[in-house]
């Protein structure tokens, strides 16, 4: 049984990260429970994507720890790659690889890294595909796709790993805002299936509607924190309640 001590999939302490004087994470302790729907808001440069790529290892934070599932996310230690198939990333940009149909992008991983049969991982991503509503897009590569079907073939991707979380990184300010929708009923989709999830998001509306808890960030540090549903209603900080009189709808 994973982390029988709790019911936390990722944990972080006194994360700091910096850049010459530039800082990204100024002791961000967090917290993430098995089920949660995370959304991480704040202004541009507050450290919200630094903190994300230091939960899955792509970022090495200057200080502080990371574990998965009780599995410490160390580079070049024995469980990071265990730790980092555990958590799967959506990224802004889809990091789809070009060369691959769609069909392949979401069986390259499960076959290479975990060792999947061929056809048990063709079956798993031809059940994704239909999930997210693209079943008809398998043996196309992704230049033919638009941005929100890009976007949905890359969470599916995450989901053929099996993660016990995902996190997105801002996944639909690349996207045109008729495609928006489309990519945030899936994330919807996979909430409501029990899926713990950090959104990395400037989407209020989604935070209000979906997310359990929110964390608001700025320069570099958790300024405030708590359940969605009070803290966009009732924020005590003055910074938060700045932010939000700028982003939420009037």
């Amino acid at each position: 049984m994973h982390n029988a001590m709790s019911n936390t999939v990722i944990t972080a302490r006194g994360l700091h990260k910096r850049w010459g004087n530039v800082v990204g994470l100024d002791g961000v302790d967090l917290d993430i429970a098995r089920g949660e729907v995370l959304t991480i808001i704040g202004p541009s440069g507050s450290g919200k994507s630094t903190l994300l790529r230091c939960l899955n290892g792509l970022e090495i934070p200057d200080a502080g720890t990371v574990r998965v599932l009780d599995l410490p996310v160390v580079p070049g230690g024995r469980d990071i790659d265990t730790a980092r198939t555990r958590v799967g990333m959506v990224f802004q940009a889809f990091h789809l690889f070009p060369h691959l149909t769609v069909l392949e992008n979401l069986t390259l991983a499960p076959s290479l890294v975990s060792n999947v049969s061929a056809n048990s991982a063709q079956q798993t991503a031809r059940d994704l595909l239909e999930r997210v509503g693209l079943s008809d897009k398998s043996d196309v590569r992704p230049d033919a796709l638009s941005g929100g079907q890009k976007q949905r073939v890359a969470i599916a991707r995450a989901l053929a790993m099996r993660p016990d979380a995902l996190l997105f990184d801002e996944p639909t300010s690349a996207l045109d805002p008729e495609t928006v929708g489309e990519v945030l009923a899936v994330m919807r989709d996979i909430a409501d299936d029990g899926m713990t999830m950090a959104v990395v998001t400037h989407e209020m509306a989604f935070a209000r509607d979906v997310s359990t808890r929110t964390v608001f960030m700025d320069a570099g540090r958790i300024v405030e924190q708590g359940r969605t549903s009070e803290l966009l209603v009732t924020p005590t900080s003055a910074r938060l309640r700045d932010f939000l009189a700028r982003v939420l709808p009037r």
